[in-house]
This record gives C-alpha cells, sequence and structure tokens, in this order.
C-alpha cells in the first residue's frame, strides 16, 4: 500500500485532517489526486523530511512514519528530532517498519544463511539502492538496528510506550523460506512513543 493511502486511512479512523510530507513529487502528485476526489482533508509537502517546514511545528496529534521509510534516512537521530518538533505537546508517534534483523539472511535461501556482503547487524555503511539507476535523489540506503531506532527516539525526549516485534512480513524478500520457519524470527517491529505534556502555565 502506497504511504499516501495508508495516510488518507487516518481520516477513516477519525483524523480531522492529515499532512503528508515527501520527497517524491510524483506521489504526491498521486496522494493529490486521489484526496481531491475523496475531498478529503488532506495537505501534502514536498520536501526533505529532515527539513520539514516549522510552521507544522508542534501541530501534530500524531506522527506516523513506515514501510521502509527510516532505511532512507542517513542521520536517524535528526531525524528523530524532526517527528519530536512536528508533535503537540502530548501527542503521539508511531512507527511500523520491517525489522533490521531480515538485512543480515541471504534474499534467495531456503534457509537462513548469512549474507555474505550485509551480513554485519551492526554495520554503519550505507548500502546502494536498487533504485539508484533510476533516481539520483536516493541512492544510498543504511540498516539501523533496533536499538539505534529506539534509543534516536529517547534523544529526541520522547517517551517509548510500546515496543514490538511480530512473525510478518511485509516486503517477502526470503521467499522461499517455508513459512514454519520464517514465523520462528521477527520481520516487522512497531514503537508507540509519546511527547511529553508540557506543564499547563
Amino acid at each position: 500500500m502506497l504511504a499516501w493511502k495508508r495516510r488518507l486511512i487516518l481520516l477513516n479512523e477519525g483524523a480531522g485532517e492529515v499532512v503528508g510530507v515527501d520527497i517524491s513529487e510524483n506521489l504526491l502528485a498521486a496522494a493529490q489526486r486521489k484526496s481531491t476526489a475523496l475531498n478529503a482533508a488532506a495537505t501534502w509537502v514536498l520536501s526533505d523530511i529532515l527539513d520539514a517546514p516549522h510552521n507544522l511545528d508542534g501541530t501534530a496529534d500524531l506522527v506516523y512514519t513506515g514501510k521502509g521509510a527510516i532505511a532512507w534516512m542517513m542521520d536517524l537521530e535528526a531525524w528523530a528530532r524532526v517527528v519530536a518538533r512536528l508533535l503537540k505537546s502530548g501527542g503521539k508517534f508511531f512507527i511500523y517498519e520491517g525489522h533490521p534483523l531480515d538485512w543480515v539472511w541471504a534474499d534467495n535461501a531456503e534457509t537462513y544463511i548469512l549474507d555474505e556482503k550485509h551480513a554485519d547487524y551492526f554495520s554503519t555503511n550505507p548500502r546502494t539502492s536498487l533504485f539508484a539507476a533510476k533516481t539520483d535523489s536516493l541512492p544510498h540506503f543504511r540498516q539501523w538496528t533496533l536499538a539505534q531506532t529506539i534509543n534516536s527516539l529517547i534523544n529526541a525526549g520522547l517517551i517509548i510506550e510500546r515496543v514490538e516485534e511480530y512473525p510478518e512480513h511485509f516486503w517477502g524478500i526470503h521467499p522461499h523460506i517455508s513459512e514454519n520457519l520464517s514465523a520462528c524470527l521477527p520481520h516487522t517491529f512497531a514503537i508507540v512513543a509519546r511527547k511529553p505534556t508540557e506543564p499547563s502555565r
């Protein structure tokens, strides 16, 4: 499901307004066409998330990201600070992402075998994107550990309320591993965090 579709679903869940920030002009154009057709209360902003406009600071009851988004962040601490500045006092952050442990396994093996090039879970080296030949905007990505993701949010001043790990895939990057074996390891995770409530004046 495209990111803008997930954001529009929030309107069905009771959100009064949705604001989407994305670096892709094509995705935002598709989002605008859909929200216009649905007469949805949605605003789409073309921006690198690290440069999200400051007029959005402190406006969000909920910030959501996921489905491969943080792999494109070269500075996870800066990303977490943006999340924190966009949230209202007491606002919530939710992320649902692919589990970083999936990065270390060979894609086409029939069992869990360490990938010859990328078996280091703690590697800090950017990896070349499959999309590098098509676009220069996102040529590299990073494999952040689960701890790095959690700690970046803590360092940005957010309070972690819940962390979950799930056996379900959403990329299907190990198609030859049996369902029973696949279910033994996490493939996705979710984090809920909260911006501390500012004391009333």
